[in-house]
């Protein structure tokens, strides 16, 4: 009888010396043998993980396998031995070497700033604003552990144009170095204003509606997007997010109003500026033209719900604990559009160097 060849191992996934920084990794491969496929194990640190009995009616010459390994910091042999039916062996091992991520070893520190504004002195008012801000603050405070003294929060009449650009333009500036991560969230009205010398070609200027604004005087009392660009600017951290739940179109409902009795037609330029600095990145809950919703049965902004659900873990694409920038974005593009029936579009603009971590999941 002619001895028949012992089985090959491919592997895909991971490579051979592969260095990689999360805890776990995807092994993907396959195992093929004349006489037929027996058993698989699969080994870390000489471990067993997982064992696959082939042995049954169907001989099996080929077979894929795919399985998640978690990963020891420093180096980690991984193995592969198949078994066939003639009881021949063969085992492919490779190593893989688990380093630090280079986002966590010097994270600095994180600073931020939460403003979120339901009752305005003058302006009509809304329902879930300040709720926003609340809960995106204790968030930061009991998931991510952001210290106390690091958040300046401000909600509804503390939120007025001069407490709300010394916390920007004053606080931040003096206590963010370069290596921390400054969060801005905003959640309330926003809204356009008539003006020519616009550098978005749409003769508007948008602004955040704080909580003293006169709708009928925004150039003296409300934050014009051009100031926020110029506090972005002043701030030396090296990593800015600037979070906003609200909207500019100068609709009847939703977080905006008109100031020019007609509803505007509103450039994402400004976005855009917000954004040219390398480091700064903005999060938006709806294009220009869009609303930003509601919801009671929510009890907050539509576009805040889906944030807060993405950041607990819903947006945990890759199952590695923390939350992206870009994890974030893809999970609320997705869940923003559908709950409102394609009428509100959340926007992403600006980039870092590497990904930019937002969330931790607990």
């Amino acid at each position: 009888m002619v001895k028949r060849s012992p089985p090959v191992i491919a592997i895909a996934s991971p490579s051979e010396t592969q260095q990689v920084t999360t805890e776990r990794v995807q092994l993907l491969g396959a195992a093929a043998s004349d006489s037929g496929v027996a058993r698989i194990e699969l080994r870390v640190n000489g471990q067993l993980v997982k064992q696959q009995d082939k042995r049954g009616a169907t001989r099996v010459s080929n077979v894929d396998f795919t399985e998640p390994l978690v990963l020891r910091e420093g180096k980690n042999e991984v193995a592969v031995t198949v078994t066939d039916m003639d009881n021949q062996a063969t085992t492919r091992a490779l190593t893989v070497t688990r380093t630090p991520d280079p986002r966590l070893l010097d994270p600095g520190k994180i600073w931020a700033a939460v403003i979120g504004i339901s009752q305005y002195k003058t302006v009509s008012a809304l329902q879930f604003a300040d709720q926003d801000a609340l809960s995106f603050y204790d968030y930061l405070l009991n998931q991510i552990g952001v210290p106390k003294d690091n958040i300046f929060l401000l909600t509804n009449q503390q939120a007025t144009l001069v407490n709300v650009r010394r916390t920007l333009g004053t606080e931040l500036k003096r206590k963010a170095s370069p290596r921390d991560t400054v969060l801005i969230y905003f959640a309330g009205h926003g809204a356009p204003e008539t003006d020519s010398t616009s550098p978005d070609n749409d003769g508007l200027e948008k602004y955040l509606v704080v909580y003293d604004a006169d709708p009928d005087d925004l150039y003296t009392t409300g934050l014009p997007m051009r100031e926020v660009e110029i506090i972005f600017e002043r701030l030396a951290a090296e990593r800015v997010v600037f979070i906003a739940d609200t909207c500019f179109s100068g609709a009847t409902t939703g977080r905006t109003f008109s100031t020019g009795g007609r509803r505007a037609v509103v450039s994402d330029a400004f976005l855009t500026r917000l954004s040219n600095v390398k480091g700064r990145v903005v999060l938006a809950a709806s294009r220009g033209n869009e609303v930003s919703e509601e919801r009671p049965d929510m009890r907050h902004g539509v576009f805040t719900y889906y944030l807060l659900e993405g950041l607990r873990g819903k947006a945990d694409f890759d199952g590695d604990n923390m939350i992206t920038i870009d994890e974030l974005y893809n999970y609320v593009s997705q869940k923003v559009p559908a709950a409102t029936a394609q009428n509100q579009h959340p926007v992403k603009k600006g980039e870092v160097d590497g990904q930019l971590v937002v969330g931790q999941v607990r």
